[in-house]
């Protein structure tokens, strides 16, 4: 699968300048900010509505030079949108139905959802007692777990894989027709193939990292060893069943791998060039 064409788009209002919004797709989530607990991108705590990524490099401008933003301004001002998908707990159950991927808490994203995988950063946090809405401790390696005397595993107070994702992702036909979307539309800026795509982050723990981190390294290491920014995704929520209940996980399949130009298009995206 190759897709040939690229543009930016100029979204008719903007809630950050476009650069800094492109930038902000090549940073690392900050350590400090505490990761989702559970086996699904939902964040159930108010720290991770107000996560920021935090720039690799130590401090440098969000994006071009302008006079409308001064000051000291890097990428820990940037908060990119979520991508969450909605499980039996925590506040979307309230506004979604079970099973649904919403953008930024606001809209609903028809599944499969198509997305291109930027980057990704692991770490590893502390699992919490299901539905409990609390964050456990993140770690970003196993020798800093083993330090803190932390152990790996899958039991309350364990640590076991997370994973930040960052995406584009595709805006479905006629999205900016429905008014429940007005809220997320100018989000998505970049031009792709005749497709718009919105910038996005999403965060996957225990069964999530099994189905999505797993099958983005997986082909990082063999069909996409070249770069993850290089490939073509669909995901959809597949349901879980366990003895507390039913959740479920975000489940991507590969499409294909974009051609030699749109990569070099969407590498520079995810390095905010």
């Amino acid at each position: 699968m190759a897709i040939a064409s690229f543009r930016k788009t100029a979204p008719a209002t903007t809630a950050a300048p476009t650069g800094v919004v492109a930038a902000a797709a090549a940073a690392v989530p900050s350590p400090e900010q505490p990761a989702p607990a559970g086996a699904v991108a939902a964040p159930a705590s108010s720290a991770m509505e107000a996560y920021t990524p935090s720039s690799p490099i130590t401090r440098r401008p969000a994006g071009p030079a302008t006079d409308d933003v001064v000051g000291d301004v890097d990428f820990s001002d940037i908060r990119l949108p979520r991508l969450n998908l909605v499980q039996r707990t925590g506040e979307l159950p309230d506004k979604f139905d079970f099973g649904s991927i919403v953008l930024n808490k606001e809209a609903v994203l028809p599944q499969p959802v198509r997305f291109i995988a930027l980057n990704m950063k692991k770490q590893w946090q502390e699992k919490t007692e299901y539905g409990s809405g609390e964050s456990g401790q993140v770690f970003n390696s196993r020798e800093e777990v083993i330090a803190a005397g932390g152990t790996f595993g899958f039991k309350d107070g364990q640590f076991s894989e997370l994973a930040h994702v960052h995406l584009l992702v595709e805006k479905p036909e006629g999205f900016e027709t429905d008014p429940a979307n007005a809220g997320v539309v100018d989000l998505f800026m970049y031009e792709i193939g005749g497709a718009v795509w919105a910038p996005a982050v999403i965060s996957v723990g225990r069964s999530a990292y099994t189905s999505m981190a797993k099958a983005l390294l997986t082909a990082r290491q063999f069909t996409l060893r070249d770069g993850l920014w290089r490939g073509l995704w669909e995901l959809s929520a597949a349901v879980q069943k366990g003895a507390k209940g039913s959740w479920v996980t975000p489940t991507p399949k590969f499409i294909g791998k974009l051609d030699e130009e749109l990569s070099a298009l969407t590498s520079r995206i995810r390095k905010g060039e």
